[in-house]
């Protein structure tokens, strides 16, 4: 077990070493989920990320509330929750290829998300495309951290779409018909000294 500890705190030590040259400050960003579809208008998730020597505050206390629609992400605001750290994990491998990849990595985050939100619902709310929420919140650290480091953080890319499965019933058969719908992904966003790729959003 001492080991494990180990592999951990180097982890942890090494994804502190990449905040460190992050320049220290407050960054806001905010973004929007379509919920026309279900008469509820544009969903903000607003995050305020600070930046304080070797550890990150993810703050997202001006999301909006939870939603009655499956677009609800639960993280119960556990610190460096899996589906809110992917941009914050893929910055510290691109800036040390080396990094060891555990959850140690993710120690120097924390969140504050207050519940009853959009990122935080309530035990009964609906989460089953979450997955597309996820993608946004991705968009909008990186919308922080391009104010944080405007020489790498490459802009938003097509976002991603969820996948879809209607089971019904075929109204001249009788049969039980099921689609599944996969939306295809446009290209990504632009980097600060290259285009975007086309066809995929490499995030």
């Amino acid at each position: 077990r001492q080991g494990m500890y180990a592999v951990l705190d180097y982890a942890e030590a090494q994804a502190r070493a990449v905040v460190r040259e992050m320049p220290d400050g407050r960054y806001s960003f905010q973004d929007y989920m379509e919920g026309h579809v279900a008469n509820l208008g544009a969903i903000r998730i607003a995050l305020t990320l600070d930046v304080r020597g070797d550890e990150l505050y993810l703050d997202f206390s001006d999301t909006d509330p939870q939603v009655p629609a499956a677009i609800n992400m639960p993280t119960q605001a556990k610190a460096g929750h899996w589906m809110i750290v992917p941009a914050l994990v893929k910055y510290f491998k691109t800036v040390n290829p080396f990094i060891t990849y555990n959850s140690g990595m993710v120690r120097p985050v924390k969140l504050g998300i207050p519940e009853g939100s959009l990122l935080n619902p309530e035990p009964t709310a609906a989460v089953g495309t979450r997955a597309a929420t996820m993608f946004r919140v991705f968009d909008v650290v990186c919308g922080c951290l391009a104010q944080a480091l405007p020489q790498r953080i490459p802009a938003a890319g097509s976002g991603q779409g969820s996948i879809v499965v209607v089971s019904t019933v075929d109204l001249a058969s009788g049969e039980k018909r099921i689609s599944v719908v996969q939306p295809l992904c446009g290209g990504c966003g632009g980097r600060p000294h290259k285009d975007g790729l086309d066809g995929v959003d490499f995030s």
